[in-house]
């Protein structure tokens, strides 16, 4: 598994705990920065929008927002509803 994923994480779902993936954004973004990721442009670019959602890692919204494809737009738009609280 990569670095920067831990499946060792558990979470209560449906009254149960559950095994679940988490994520370290950090080490992502690093990994990313370090072309250790293979992804396209608009994937990086998803990647940096989820870790500033998610984690609060700075990214720089003119070069993540023009560059999505039309699929990871709707994507983005949709967690920034999410996050924001609108669902």
């Amino acid at each position: 598994m990569p670095p920067y994923v831990a499946a060792s994480r558990w979470w209560p779902v449906g009254g149960r705990c559950t095994p679940m993936a988490s994520i370290d954004w950090a080490a992502a973004i690093t990994a990313l920065n370090d072309t250790h990721l293979p992804c396209s442009g608009s994937e990086g670019r998803l990647l940096r929008l989820a870790a500033s959602l998610a984690h609060a890692i700075p990214v720089d919204l003119q070069d993540a927002l023009t560059g999505l494809a039309d699929h990871n737009t709707a994507l983005t738009l949709a967690a920034v509803e999410r996050a924001t609280g609108h669902r």
